[in-house]
């Protein structure tokens, strides 16, 4: 997608409103210190998620900010993705006592000055309330996406208790479709070799994402919303530190795949950022992989995400989650 335009009006914004700048990555321990103070534990507390979406836009890939030392918010202009001739602006995560006041007056003078509607990602549900009083709207009204109103968050994240889930599994009937895929990714363990490892992780997940995309995506019957480059940050630019994990997926010496986690607030949760399997190549390789990430991740909960279409959303409902955690989306994309 041609992303001349929005880096434009990324300069233009930036001289227009103090304190906005390109992310770096010197800034991760910045997002990582901000996000984990906001009480609302969310899915979207680290670098990891906030600069996923971010890729192509600014000088280094990773987006833009806003940052006064207390509040911080990633942002960006993107094509709309149904009519790219469309300019949007976009927030991810906002964070910090003042910093909906500011995405608010940045806003408005987007929308006064360049014309551009705004969306608001990943916000709980009092953010939402302080945007409903100055006239925004729900995302179910103004869609991002006529296929998903909320991105990522049209359905809610899913938060497994690690414990609770495999209490579960041992008592399920052989005929429950989990248990079945439980015995079946069991067996595919004694008849391969299959090994987590890190050596030239970037290089190698890389390859195996746009295999993905390239290859494996075009045979599915549903749209992919979703593309390569939404891992590229995450593969290439996540600066390796206490938490992170990231292994490939090597099954008789070939990489079929690649996961990504994030341990957060003191290590009671685990996000799950990236589980890309080479499905075709082995049969239930994906239930196997996700089974060794709750066996080893070392948390009690395990949170999954939100997702952009039911097919994946019930894909994790059948991990039984004990909880979901419904974040929302803002728009001012009606307002004059």
């Amino acid at each position: 997608m041609d992303l001349r335009l929005s880096n434009e009006l990324l300069i233009k914004l930036s001289k227009k409103y103090l304190g906005l700048s390109p992310v770096e990555i010197s800034d991760q321990p910045i997002f990582t210190r901000l996000l984990s103070k906001d009480r609302h534990i969310s899915y979207g507390d680290t670098w990891t998620y906030v600069t996923q979406g971010a890729y192509g836009l600014g000088e280094n890939k990773l987006g833009y900010k806003y940052y006064d030392g207390e509040n911080i918010v990633l942002l960006g202009f993107y094509p709309r993705v149904e009519d790219p001739a469309v300019q949007m602006l976009y927030f991810v995560r906002p964070v910090g006592k003042k910093i909906l006041r500011v995405v608010s007056d940045i806003a408005d003078l987007v929308k006064r000055e360049f014309k551009i509607n705004t969306y608001i990602k990943k916000i709980n549900s009092d953010q939402f309330a302080f945007f409903k009083k100055l006239g925004w709207e729900s995302t179910l009204k103004y869609p991002w996406h006529s296929l998903a109103h909320s991105e990522d968050d049209t359905y809610p994240e899913q938060v497994i208790e690690i414990s609770n889930t495999f209490d579960k599994l041992l008592k399920m009937s052989r005929r429950s479709n989990m248990k079945h895929n439980f015995i079946k990714s069991r067996k595919i363990v004694r008849e391969n070799d299959i090994v987590f490892v890190d050596d030239n992780f970037e290089d190698i997940a890389w390859k195996v994402v746009s295999k993905f995309f390239d290859e494996e995506a075009k045979k599915y019957s549903k749209v992919i919303l979703s593309h390569k480059y939404d891992y590229y940050n995450m593969i290439y630019q996540n600066p390796v530190r206490e938490g992170l994990v990231r292994k490939l997926v090597v099954v008789n010496k070939i990489p079929l795949g690649f996961f990504v986690y994030e341990k957060t607030n003191d290590n009671l949760y685990t996000n799950l950022y990236a589980l890309i399997i080479l499905r075709s190549k082995l049969k239930y390789l994906s239930d196997y992989v996700f089974q060794e990430i709750m066996k080893t991740c070392d948390t009690r909960y395990l949170n999954t995400g939100g997702s952009e279409d039911e097919g994946i959303h019930f894909y994790k409902k059948k991990y039984l989650p004990v909880t979901e955690n419904v974040m929302r989306w803002a728009t001012n994309f009606h307002m004059n």
